[in-house]
C-alpha cells in the first residue's frame, strides 16, 4: 500500500491484526520511493529501505517511529540511496562490523595486556574503563562513538589498536580512529609510552 506519509496518519495507523498471516503490515512512502513502514502486531512501527544492488533485493533497518522522526527516516533513507547509487551496499558495512570485537572483548584481550606491559598508569586506566567506559561502550563493535572526559584513556586504547593493523589485525579496524575529533578533559597531561610504527 503506498501512501504519502505523515506524522498524524502514522499515529493513527493499527497495529497488524493478531490473525494476520504476516508479522507486520507494510505501508510504502510516495514521497520517497523505498521508504517502508512496518506495523508489527503490537502497534511497534519501524522504517525500513527496501533496495535492489547487483541484482539483489535488500532491506535495511532505519528505525523505530517515535526514535526516528519521519524527516529523519526520509533524510536518512535518501542517504542510503545516494550510497547505493554510488554502488555502496550499505549491508556491507554491517557485516563487516559484526566480525569486529567488542570494546570489552578489545580491552580484555589486547588492551590491558599491552597497558600493563607499557604504561605506568595502567592500573588507573583499568579502574576508569572498567567503571566508567564498559557500562557505556563494553558491548559495541569497535567503532565510532562519543567518548569525551576519558577521551584521552579511549584514544590511548585505539591508537594501540591501529598498531595492530601491521599485525593482521587490519580486517576490523576502521579508517578513522573513533575518539578524534573529541577533545581531551582540562586535566593535567600524563607522559604515556604509545607505540608507534
Amino acid at each position: 500500500m503506498s501512501d504519502l506519509f505523515n506524522k498524524k496518519w502514522i499515529e493513527q495507523l493499527p497495529p497488524n491484526p493478531k490473525n494476520s498471516p504476516s508479522r507486520e503490515k507494510e505501508y510504502s512512502d510516495t514521497q520517497v520511493v523505498g521508504l517502508k513502514l512496518l506495523v508489527n502486531k503490537v502497534g511497534r512501527k519501524f522504517f525500513y529501505l527496501r533496495y535492489t544492488i547487483n541484482r539483489r533485493k535488500r532491506a535495511i533497518k532505519i528505525g523505530e517511529y517515535g526514535v526516528v522522526s519521519l524527516i529523519e527516516a526520509r533524510q536518512q533513507a535518501n542517504e542510503l540511496k545516494a550510497q547505493i547509487q554510488r554502488g555502496v551496499d550499505p549491508q556491507e558495512d554491517k557485516l563487516q562490523l559484526s566480525g569486529t570485537p567488542t570494546f570489552k572483548e578489545f580491552v580484555n584481550e589486547s588492551y590491558l595486556p599491552w597497558a600493563y606491559s607499557n604504561k605506568i598508569t595502567a592500573c588507573s586506566d583499568e579502574s576508569k574503563i572498567r567503571i566508567h567506559l564498559m557500562p557505556i561502550f563494553g558491548n559495541q563493535r569497535i567503532g565510532p562513538f562519543k567518548a569525551n572526559p576519558y577521551a584521552c584513556d579511549v584514544q590511548s586504547a585505539f591508537v594501540f589498536a591501529f598498531s595492530l593493523a601491521e599485525d593482521g589485525y587490519a580486517v576490523w579496524m576502521y579508517r578513522q580512529e573513533p575518539s578524534r575529533g573529541y577533545s581531551q578533559s582540562p586535566r593535567k597531561q600524563r607522559k604515556t609510552s604509545v607505540p608507534f610504527r
